[in-house]
């Protein structure tokens, strides 16, 4: 029987894809295992999980929170029913360690693994540590982070990507592939799936100006708004399609965003882990507006290094429609007139690559099989 390495990560797909990217550099080595995912009872886990072939416990984790009840139930899984399901876990597959990946579900993993006596490496997908892993880093063998962390004794490995997330494609080919123009340059704006709104909204009101169109010449827009903003967005661009007939594409989400970033020439988006890391490995121009209602505002600083590149402007979003869309007039469009600047801006991220950090992780894995 091959050994086990455990994975500990749920609550988004963005604490569990990062694991994924483990397993590929793992299988990629030829490392002999089993993996085995512990991800949160969440409906959004067993979708991400369905269809992989791994086996995966879903974990009745709970996030903190202050509320008393929710508290309470957090308390109880951290040190019962989450931790105890874990332990089972554990023992059953005789595991040599643990890749936990944040999120509430790591927490009570990590317990039951420093009482099994087992290996723990905890990863801070964002430059600000989250609550969880703030819980449980003082009980790992070695905790790893993709960003510098503010503050922090841990070693900056950088984003856990999976192999595919760099296409082989030019930008051409990705174009065809996704249905654009092979030869016009793109502007991904890229809200996400939640608390995007602000993003898609200043762009519904940029659609409509002027300016903003005679920048836009010789240009196409791909807008992936998620489902909320869907309506209004294709309403906006439609109009202004209408008006000068730029290209434009607009789409709830896009499965696989390989092409996407291969694609692009400039892209407008939040700054989570992922998006950043993506982007920095694509070597894309970014401006971000990081998502402002986190009090920690790791967002911010997730997207710190490109800027230090040189290869991407950092934006507050200032939560009104009208002042954001006045900043990106500012800021976002007279990019589009300056093509020179983006290829500067392409470059000083080529030159700063991101590193990778699953391969840094899949290294200290393989050291207990």
């Amino acid at each position: 029987m091959k050994p086990t390495i455990l994975f500990a990560g749920g609550g988004t797909g963005g604490h569990i894809v990062p694991n994924l990217a483990v397993v590929d550099r793992l299988l990629e080595m030829g490392a002999e295992f089993t993996p085995h995912f512990m991800v949160s009872a969440r409906p959004i886990d067993a979708k991400v999980m369905e269809g992989r072939g791994i086996a995966y416990t879903r974990l009745t984790a709970q996030p903190l929170s202050p509320h008393p009840l929710k508290f309470a139930s957090f308390a109880r899984n951290l040190l019962g029913g989450a931790r105890s399901d874990a332990l089972r876990v554990m023992r059953g597959t005789q595991a040599r360690a643990v890749v936990a990946t944040g999120g509430f579900v790591s927490a009570p993993v990590v317990l039951a693994a420093r009482q099994a006596g087992i290996p723990v490496a905890l990863v801070s997908l964002d430059a600000v540590p989250g609550k969880a892993n703030k819980l449980a880093a003082p009980f790992v063998a070695e905790h790893f982070s993709a960003y510098p962390v503010q503050g922090g004794k841990t070693q900056v490995v950088g984003p856990l990507l999976r192999s595919g997330v760099v296409s082989r494609k030019s930008p051409a080919q990705a174009r065809q592939a996704l249905g654009l123009d092979p030869d016009k340059p793109v502007l991904l704006v890229f809200g996400g799936s939640l608390g995007g709104g602000t993003v898609n909204q200043a762009m519904v009101e940029l659609a409509g100006r002027q300016l903003v169109r005679e920048a836009l010449d010789g240009w196409q827009v791909l807008h992936l708004t998620g489902e909320a903003d869907l309506s209004a967005s294709r309403d906006a661009w439609g109009w202004c399609t209408k008006a000068t007939g730029l290209p434009v594409r607009v789409e709830p989400f896009i499965n696989g965003l390989a092409d996407v970033w291969a694609a692009t020439s400039l892209a407008l988006c939040r700054a989570g882990a992922g998006s950043v890391g993506e982007a920095w490995a694509a070597q894309v121009p970014c401006v971000f507006m990081p998502y402002p209602w986190h009090k920690d505002q790791h967002q911010k600083f997730n997207a710190a290094p490109l800027e230090k590149a040189g290869g991407a402007i950092v934006l507050t979003d200032l939560k009104d429609t009208r002042a954001n869309a006045r900043q990106l007039e500012e800021f976002l469009v007279p990019l589009l007139t300056r093509p020179e600047k983006v290829a500067q801006m392409r470059a000083a991220l080529a030159a700063h690559p991101p590193g990778d950090g699953a391969q840094k992780v899949a290294e200290w894995a393989a050291r207990w099989l």
